[in-house]
């Protein structure tokens, strides 16, 4: 089995090898990694295989070249796409200027998200054109955030392709609600829904344990979001990401007040990793690895890509797709996140047991319905059309700063 990995050189890439389901499937998984740094692609690959003597890994690199394409593509069977276009100084921006105009900044959600997915499409969008060229039967796993607007943007763009973007994060909530109820996840019953990084888990229960209210009743106001107030409200456990939704200000006061964004401090992680990859040995190397923590890969990627290459395992899968009739309070084309399971080496959605609770979906609907609007500025790179996506995000109490923040965003 080929993976190809387009932002192969991000210096958290070698965490992806690092968990043991990949390496069992080392026999059979060649690796691509792909970038346009040939110094950084060659540190990571050389980080990749210091990691297990036991289970060494075919891992080869390729420069991406604007003008030729990409011809590791031809034969690929999947491509994972976690490229991180602008780099951290273009998050580091995402994560701050949003804040002047009142709300949150975040790499992937509000005005920093739309930015990111304007920043993005454009090379994104030349990439799918080579995988359907190329290899047009390949699934295509979307990480570069914003995972739904770019996920809204490729499917337009590319009806006939397998695309789905992931995330880990529905499910590590709900790993972290069973733990706290003293149950075991991996045989929950719950219901779920959402679009990337903005969902709510309802109904969970395993063997007859109620886990949302044994959840919410261990809640302390020290664990932070979400309270137990808020889930007793909900009657759900919302993502953590809700957090810019339901306590605005505690959220602004603490971006505010940081000492520098998130991005400046990663951007320093990387460049001290690129070091160690190129010259430390095993030890070095993995020390630098637990620097930077990557549940994505844990409990999302690495476990998808071991079940494509035949590796069973119970976990759901919260993938980005089409709606298609999953969720009927919204429509087919929409594009929400859905859980899924894997058996024989196939993805099919977790089946629904009930209607979407009314304060939910109303909760949820202008989420999705500001995501179709900036899919279709992202995609016409229409500056008008910015404008009246952020005027409806749900975040915006000020509508009059709509123009002003899509011409900051599309500049």
């Amino acid at each position: 089995m080929k993976l190809v990995i387009i932002g192969g050189s991000a210096h958290s890439t070698p965490n992806l090898f690092a968990h043991a389901p990949l390496r069992e499937a080392a026999d059979d998984l060649e690796i691509v990694l792909a970038g346009r740094s040939e110094e950084r692609l060659a540190a990571v690959a050389r980080a990749i295989r210091s990691i297990d003597d036991a289970h060494p890994l075919h891992v080869s690199c390729e420069r991406i070249d604007a003008a030729s394409g990409m011809p590791a593509f031809r034969g690929a069977d999947i491509i994972l796409c976690q490229a991180r276009y602008g780099g951290y100084e273009a998050r580091s921006s995402d994560e701050t200027f949003p804040l002047k105009y009142g709300m949150c900044g975040d790499e992937g959600l509000g005005a920093g998200g739309l930015a990111a997915a304007w920043r993005a499409w454009p090379p994104l969008r030349v990439t799918l054109e080579w995988i359907r060229r190329d290899c047009p039967a390949a699934r295509v796993i979307l990480m570069t955030s914003p995972v739904g607007i770019l996920t809204r943007c490729a499917l337009a763009a590319q009806p006939d392709l397998s695309i789905a973007g992931i995330c880990e994060l529905p499910w590590t909530t709900l790993r972290e609600a069973c733990a706290c109820a003293g149950a075991d996840a991996h045989r929950a019953a719950f219901e779920y829904a959402g679009v990337n990084h903005i969902g709510w888990l309802w109904d969970v229960a395993v063997a007859g344990l109620d886990v949302t209210a044994r959840y919410a009743a261990a809640r302390a106001e020290s664990d932070g979001f979400p309270d137990r107030e808020l889930i007793d409200r909900l009657q759900a456990i919302p993502l953590k990401y809700l957090a810019m939704h339901y306590d605005v200000q505690p959220v602004l006061h603490a971006q505010r007040s940081a000492a520098r964004p998130r991005g400046e401090i990663l951007a320093e992680l990387r460049d001290r990793a690129y070091d160690v990859y190129e010259r430390g040995d095993a030890r070095a190397i993995a020390s630098t690895m637990a620097l930077r923590p990557t549940p994505w890969y844990e409990h999302a990627i690495a476990p998808l890509i071991a079940g494509y290459a035949g590796l069973q395992s119970s976990i759901p899968y919260f993938l980005t797709v089409r709606n298609a009739g999953h969720a009927p309070e919204f429509d087919a084309d929409d594009v929400l996140e859905i859980p899924h399971r894997m058996a024989d080496r196939e993805l099919a959605p977790v089946a629904r047991t009930g209607a979407i609770p009314p304060h939910i979906s109303a909760a949820l609907e202008p989420f999705v319905a500001y995501e179709r609007a900036a899919a279709d500025g992202v995609s016409r790179r229409d500056l008008s059309a910015i404008a009246r996506a952020v005027q409806i995000h749900p975040w915006v109490s000020d509508p009059s700063v709509a123009a002003l923040v899509a011409a900051e965003i599309c500049a």
